[in-house]
């Protein structure tokens, strides 16, 4: 049962602080408010209409949310954090009074909470143990249009939950630039599509110039651009500026280009590598005529106002997660930005006065640049979605509305690799093992390995996974064992680094669901081993001093200079590539670690079977039988057959012919002569004399050459054969 409400937030002090407040949103309130008297509906708001931190204070008195709880999902822990703390501060409160917020690994609520602020994969673990979200009314899907994977499939649970065992639960979706003529057919109630309600923004004129032609991409060369573009928004204006650029190795080369040169004003970054106070900074009030400098990421796109931005520079690129269906790996990915990123960057210089925006792109680039950037669910690794929907009881995604339904390629894909980790059965229903996999809200991928780990080897399995789950805390080198032995500093108080902490944290967690207690060692299991788990169709064996093949048939190399290269020179050393920069060729590996031939054996004998084997060495010009021991398209072992297989030597030797051509036989002058006569006889007389040009002997060499190929497995002796006597 939820707790009566707070002092703070009575209906009279909730109407004082909506109306004292003069945002545009309090105009569509009283159309929403009879919207969702009867159910769901779509709000479309833009930027500064007070939609985030408003409408959640002034639905908490409507009759059918009867003291129940608003559920509001935000895309990004920056956003999550800010709008309880904004709506805790309008009601003159702590946040986890009436307004508390939850996130992976942090967490403000109490008891008297009756707003809950979460990210959006909590939301689909929180429909998992709870499909009636008892004690919940209204569910709102704050910043929609930015289409991440989490919030399609939430939304899709919700609605399905809501036909299924919850008629009185609301759900309504908000945003600036949100495609309306979906939604509300996917919100849509007894054939009928919900109401769409639109507010106006409150913002002042930008003025945007344009600079430059293409966006620059490598990253010293869009810091030298900012730093040029920055004197002029500091000379121009007397704001701060905020600066949008792709990543964090793009900020930090800027921070470089433009200290010293930006005056009295602080310079602040703000990424989501950064420790939650590190954030919050950015969003403290400025005192006095305080100006700061702002490098962010992609994150400041949220709906929170940071104060004082009286100019915008907008590097025109955003890094995106893109999963590549054929290679199975998912890379990371420098993209123009959308036109509507465009425009709600620019509208951040617009929030508090006239402004100032220096987009680093030409006009011409710009009428290039797509409306939207494409959902998630249409370019994103399906695995995790498909195992909460086999949690779910869901086998045919169309069997639930979606915004856009996942695309059938990586459909298949990800029930491939979710049967082949033994997470779900033949017909797609999830198994036992898919039921403890889901539970712990990890990639299904880590999520089998957790569960498959020995128990003196969990602590190690539970830091791989936080490790892989997270940023990298080093991005140097390739081998994740330095990133364990990172981690073993951090715990021992040698390294304070928040990247670290964070993933502690996360580990601890997983300990804490396995019921761990901590190892000392890893047992008979070396990371490697244990990433063999997650990873089975990427071991990767060497090829030569640079490149490896993968398990799946695909190519790898290493980094210019990394450890591995020496530690691969032994005799039977193989890695496990748990990410790879995909590119035109061979990838180059990210993470991986080590397994030895003898870990293998022992582990995963299962995934090795032993092969027989004919076919033409090249190099030797010769035909190669032998037995080899194989794990997926990697040849271990190579055993020569004391018996060789004719039938199988024959069928080499045809291919390799119709491959090659006639060209690869001897053929002497009188041989030719002799064809030649033959091929006149059946010009002019036909059968019985045969044909004899270059298609019909190659379609006929079972009849004429097989018998005379008894014995022979060089090139050398295949020359010597009698083809004269052949064609006779």
């Amino acid at each position: 049962m939820i707790p009566a409400m707070t002092d703070a937030a009575t209906p009279t002090i909730l109407n004082k602080i909506i109306s004292d407040s003069g945002l545009p949103v309090a105009e569509a309130l009283p159309a929403l408010r009879d919207a969702l008297a009867l159910g769901n509906a779509v709000l479309t708001a833009p930027p500064g209409s007070g939609k985030t931190t408003l409408l959640p204070l002034a639905l908490l008195n409507e009759p059918w949310l009867a003291d129940q709880k608003i559920l509001m999902l935000e895309p990004r822990r920056l956003a999550t954090r800010g709008a309880a703390t904004r709506m805790a501060e309008l009601l003159g409160e702590s946040v986890g009074d009436t307004v508390g917020y939850s996130m992976r690994m942090e967490r403000k609520i109490s008891p008297h909470s009756r707003i809950e602020v979460v990210t959006e994969g909590l939301l689909t673990r929180r429909l998992q143990n709870d499909p009636e979200l008892t004690g919940v009314g209204l569910v709102i899907f704050d910043e929609l249009h930015e289409r991440n994977l989490h919030a399609d499939l939430a939304l899709s649970l919700c609605i399905d939950a809501q036909a299924g065992f919850r008629d009185d639960l609301r759900i309504l979706a908000m945003s600036a630039t949100l495609d309306a003529e979906v939604t509300k057919i996917a919100l849509a109630q007894n054939d009928q599509p919900a109401p769409v309600i639109s507010a106006e923004g409150r913002s002042y004129p930008v003025d945007v110039s344009y600079v430059g032609g293409e966006p620059a991409r490598k990253p010293r060369d869009i810091a030298t651009n900012v730093a040029a573009t920055l004197k002029l928004a500091l000379q121009q204006q007397s704001g701060s500026v905020l600066v949008f650029l792709p990543g964090r190795r793009e900020i930090d080369e800027c921070a470089r280009a433009v200290k010293g040169t930006i005056g009295n004003a602080e310079l602040l970054l703000l990424h989501g590598g950064l420790s939650a106070s590190e954030q919050r900074r950015a969003l403290q009030p400025i005192a006095g005529d305080e100006r700061r400098v702002i490098l962010s990421s992609a994150i400041a796109e949220t709906s929170l106002t940071l104060p004082g931005i009286g100019a915008v520079i907008d590097s025109g690129l955003s890094r995106v997660a893109v999963y590549d269906p054929n290679t199975g790996f998912t890379r990371l990915e420098t993209k123009l930005v959308s036109k509507a990123s465009a425009i709600q960057r620019s509208g951040r210089a617009g929030r508090l006065g006239p402004g100032l925006s220096w987009r680093l792109w030409s006009e011409a680039v710009h009428t290039r640049l797509v409306t939207q950037q494409p959902a998630e669910i249409d370019s994103a690794d399906l695995a995790p979605l498909r195992l909460e929907l086999a949690s779910w009881g869901i086998t045919n995604p169309a069997d639930l509305r979606w915004l856009s339904p996942p695309p059938s390629a990586n459909w298949q894909q990800a029930g491939d690799l979710l049967q082949q980790l033994g997470a779900i059965n033949h017909d797609g229903t999830i198994s036992r093992r898919g039921q403890a996999m889901a539970k712990l809200g990890a990639h299904p991928r880590l999520a089998a390995m957790l569960s498959a780990a020995p128990k003196a080897s969990r602590q190690i399995a539970c830091d791989l996974a936080a490790l892989l789950s997270d940023r990298d805390p080093l991005r140097r080198g390739a081998d994740i064992d330095d990133r364990l032995a990172a981690l073993r500093q951090f715990r021992q108080g040698k390294d304070k680094s928040y990247a670290l902490r964070q993933v502690d944290q996360l580990s601890r967690r997983w300990q804490q669901q396995l019921q761990s207690a901590p190892a000392t060692s890893v047992g008979d299991w070396s990371a490697g081993a244990l990433l063999l788990l997650a990873f089975p169709e990427r071991l990767a064996h060497p090829q030569g001093p640079e490149r490896l093949k993968l398990a799946n048939g695909r190519g790898a190399q290493l980094p210019p200079n990394d450890s591995f290269a020496h530690w691969l020179k032994e005799k039977d050393r193989l890695l496990v590539v748990a990410e790879l920069n995909q590119r035109q060729g061979d990838g180059m590996i990210r993470l991986a670690a080590g397994i030895s031939r003898e870990e293998l054996d022992q582990h995963f004998a299962d995934s090795l079977r032993n092969h027989d084997s004919c076919h033409w060495d090249d190099k030797q010009q010769r035909i190669i039988s032998e037995q080899q021991t194989r794990y997926g398209e990697l040849v271990l072992d190579r055993r020569a057959t004391t018996t060789p297989d004719k039938e199988a030597i024959a069928t080499v030797w045809l291919r390799l012919i119709r491959d090659k051509g006639l060209r690869l036989l001897d053929w002497p002058k009188e041989t030719e002569q002799l064809r030649c006569r033959i091929q006149l006889l059946h010009n002019e007389l036909g059968e019985p004399w045969p044909d004899c040009g270059d298609a019909a002997l190659l379609q006929s060499l079972e009849h004429w050459l097989l018998p005379f190929l008894d014995g022979v497995t060089t090139l050398n002796a295949l020359q010597k054969v009698n083809i004269a006597e052949a064609l006779r």
